[in-house]
């Protein structure tokens, strides 16, 4: 028996290692994120609809019916905390790297099946689904495996494929409607190509119009109701976006995980070689995955989703295409491995395809994004665009225009906590991974009571015991932040004019700037901790754990209105 292990360890070395570093990469920090953006979608869901509510309405801000009902008993149940909202994401794309390569080894072989592990562990979009409380990983899951399962079944294989099929084919537009093209196309191809007589080991006509019937049924059963109570959430996000020159560019650059243009021009072009390869050896294989692919790209071309120029979006709305592209990738991977093995006897196989995902994970955007600490792996700042003077980057949008001596000054210091108030969850209303990115110490997000919380500012009820988040805390709860072991709590005076406002009001003498709406909480903190470490026209922060970083600033500290976080 231990033998046995032995030898299929000894064989599967390569893959083991790619699902190791996988595993890694897409744990690493993941509770520290902080839930933010489309990830409160759900979790204002949860809160505001009973269960019925739940399961009868996609919602004005598009949440995933079966991940809040998820979160839903979660909250009802053990209480929902940022690991649990990520767990769904992280099961199913910890379980695209486990079930795919091996799905496929019959059609890609041993070499192409290593490789195409490898190009999923270290994907860049792959891992930022992965890690994202958000249903687009789950969706790309099942999707490609209801395709896989369906050409199976269609080739003749074992009739249980069918099964897995429909399963999978309801599952996945349940966890996201988009992909609904990609699992029902499949039908219609197969069925196309056994009327015309193209497959002799296909089922017949009437089979597949049954498998069909069974999926529409399921669909129907689970889609109807919201359809019919709640239509208007999706009519109004069609018709309203349009593709741009740079679009399919920055597509691109997101499928392959490039920072330069360059090299998502190569990988494309190497996709393009595995392709042909793939078609060389089976043709009918190929023509199936063009075909699902090229009906999902229509079906996104006709509905023009709002937004649709923003590269990220029509890269997450055809997300069920980046396991066919990393497949097309593996394949003329492997076969450039395979002939470097014959050339160089003395190296082992598998040797060319490790050292060429190893300088593609270096050479990608990870490396951006990965410093400790670093709560933001998932904000738009480092997953929306590659390129950090693209026309879609988040990095001169959101960049602050100046920056307090009081981060520079704590970057120097020992490890504590420090809160940043006020809250605006949605990435381009939040600066902070820029002030994290110099001072380099765990954050989290402070909440402050209506009386004193500027306009647009949210929060989240953490009194109520379905809800138990670690990184958000209510600044009027003095234990919480003794708890927490928070060391510096910091107030924006004026945060949204630190990176969208009035340049100008650095000009103004500090002792004319009132503090606005945050006037209340800034003086009960005075009261609690005595005056503040350090102050300025843009914030004001207390030392709450004793430290005494405001006295050690030196007159004429760093300053810098460029960028903060790392850029290539």
């Amino acid at each position: 028996m231990i033998s046995l292990w032995m030898r299929w360890i000894h064989r599967e070395w390569l893959l083991i290692l790619a699902l190791g570093l996988g595993v890694a990469l897409r744990l690493y920090q993941i509770e520290d994120q902080i839930i933010a953006d489309d990830e409160w979608h759900a979790v204002h869901g949860l809160l505001a609809s009973a269960y019925g509510g739940v399961l009868s309405h996609f919602g004005g801000a598009d949440r995933s019916i079966p991940l809040t009902f998820f979160y839903k008993v979660i909250g009802d149940t053990l209480g929902l905390n940022e690991f649990l909202m990520r767990l769904p994401s992280l099961i199913f794309g910890i379980g695209a790297m486990l079930v795919f390569p091996f799905l496929l080894r019959a059609e890609i072989g041993l070499p192409g099946s290593r490789a195409f592990a490898w190009f999923l562990a270290i994907s860049p979009l792959h891992i930022y689904y992965s890690r994202y409380a958000r249903p687009y990983g789950i969706s790309m899951f099942f999707s490609f495996l209801a395709a896989v399962s369906f050409f199976k079944w269609w080739s003749g294989e074992n009739r249980r494929w069918g099964l897995i099929y429909a399963m999978c084919s309801i599952a996945a537009p349940y966890f996201h409607l988009t992909v609904l093209p990609f699992v029902m196309a499949p039908l219609l191809v197969g069925l196309i190509a056994t009327v015309s007589g193209k497959s002799k080991a296909s089922p017949a006509p009437f089979q597949i119009v049954r498998l069909g019937g069974t999926v529409s049924a399921g669909l129907l059963f689970l889609l109807l109701p919201p359809f019919l109570v709640d239509r208007e959430s999706l009519i109004q996000k069609s018709g309203q976006g349009f593709i741009m020159s740079d679009t399919i560019p920055g597509a691109i650059q997101l499928f392959f995980g490039a920072v330069q243009n360059w090299l998502a021009g190569a990988l494309l072009f190497a996709a393009a070689v595995g392709a042909a390869l793939l078609g060389r050896k089976h043709p009918s294989w190929l023509l199936y995955l063009i075909a699902l692919s090229g009906i999902q790209v229509a079906f996104l071309l006709l509905a023009q989703p709002a937004a649709m120029q923003v590269p990220i979006v029509p890269v997450r709305y055809c997300i069920s295409l980046l396991p066919v592209l990393l497949l097309m990738l593996a394949v003329a991977l492997a076969s450039i491995d395979s002939r470097v093995t014959r050339l160089c006897r003395v190296l082992p196989a598998g040797s060319f395809t490790l050292a060429a995902c190893m300088l593609l994970l270096y050479a990608g955007p990870l490396r951006n994004a990965y410093y400790w600490p670093n709560s933001w792996t998932n904000h738009a700042l480092f997953q929306y665009s590659y390129d950090p003077e693209g026309p879609y980057s988040y990095s001169s949008n959101l960049r602050p225009r100046a920056i307090p001596e009081f981060y520079f000054a704590l970057a120097s210091q020992p490890e504590t906590r420090v809160v940043e108030a006020p809250w605006y969850p949605e990435w381009h209303n939040n600066p902070y991974p820029y002030y994290q990115h110099i001072y380099r110490k765990p954050m989290l997000v402070g909440f402050l009571p209506e009386s004193c919380r500027p306009p647009g500012a949210a929060e989240l009820p953490i009194e109520d015991p379905r809800l138990k988040f670690k990184l958000f805390l209510r600044l009027t709860d003095v234990k919480a932040l003794a708890d927490h072991q928070v060391g510096y709590v910091v107030f924006h005076r004026r945060l949204i004019e630190e990176i969208h406002g009035n340049p100008d009001i650095w000009k103004v003498p500090q002792s004319t700037i009132a503090a606005g709406g945050l006037e209340p909480c800034i003086r009960n903190f005075r009261e609690w901790y005595g005056p503040p470490v350090y102050e300025d026209g843009q914030i004001v922060a207390y030392d709450v754990g004793g430290s005494t970083v405001g006295s050690r600033l030196a007159p004429g500290s760093k300053k810098d209105n460029g960028a903060v976080v790392s850029e290539r």
